[in-house]
């Protein structure tokens, strides 16, 4: 995993990436956290990338990006994701709102205020949410089940987004559409994932850490090496 440069060429802004070509990869600019054009990397940014209040100033864009896993394991006020196909996305915790467009087979894994879905195809959202999941324009095949990951950061990403984890709060399992919101969502457009299909996920980075430094071998940037 290689430093990220800011946009105006200075040095680096203490978050880490993959490396990638040019027009590719992440960058900041204010309190604008962008993410593009990665193609089979890992993308990981950290929290003290994101200045001291990122759950109340960072926007992230997550735009373009095809058969990637980008790891934002810090709270960011809002998360919008554009275009992407075959992406894992493990978000820290969105005070605002995660939405996701115009994406298809993708699967986000969040904790967030509020979550809308537009556009996509192929789905799996495991979130846990304080309103219910909206679902605008024309939607196929998306699946919603309960977040299934830890990072060592996450409590205090939840306190600084204001998200509340309890089960009373979580409205994960009740989407609405907008186009008929006074009926049930139908199963075609999205549904419940089957309990058969959950399983955890796993946050790898701090277990390469540990073995980096147990002298298991210095290939903590495998992560970043395109498959």
């Amino acid at each position: 995993l290689s430093p990220v440069r800011s946009p105006s060429g200075g040095g680096s802004s203490g978050y880490y990436a993959s490396a990638g070509g040019s027009g590719e990869g992440a960058t900041i600019s204010g309190t604008r956290l962008h993410i593009s054009g990665l193609h089979k990397r890992t993308q990981l940014i950290e929290r003290s990338a994101l200045g001291p209040h990122p759950a109340q100033q960072c926007e992230c864009v997550i735009v373009d990006c095809h058969n990637s896993f980008i790891y934002l394991l810090a709270p960011v006020r809002s998360v919008l994701v554009l275009a992407c196909t075959g992406c894992t996305l493990v978000l820290g915790a969105v005070a605002r709102c995660l939405s996701v467009e115009h994406s298809e087979r993708t699967r986000v894994h969040a904790v967030c205020a509020a979550v809308r879905v537009c556009n996509s195809i192929e789905l799996n959202l495991y979130v846990c949410v304080n309103r219910r999941p909206v679902l605008t324009g024309e939607n196929h095949r998306i699946a919603l089940a309960p977040y299934n990951t830890y990072f060592s950061s996450l409590g205090a990403d939840l306190d600084a987004a204001g998200v509340r984890p309890e089960l009373r709060f979580n409205q994960w399992a009740s989407p609405v559409s907008f186009s008929q919101p006074n009926a049930p969502v139908l199963p075609a457009f999205a549904s419940l994932l089957p309990p058969a299909r959950f399983l955890p996920f796993n946050v790898p980075f701090e277990l390469l850490a540990k073995t980096a430094q147990s002298g298991g071998g210095g290939h903590a940037g495998g992560l970043a090496v395109e498959s």
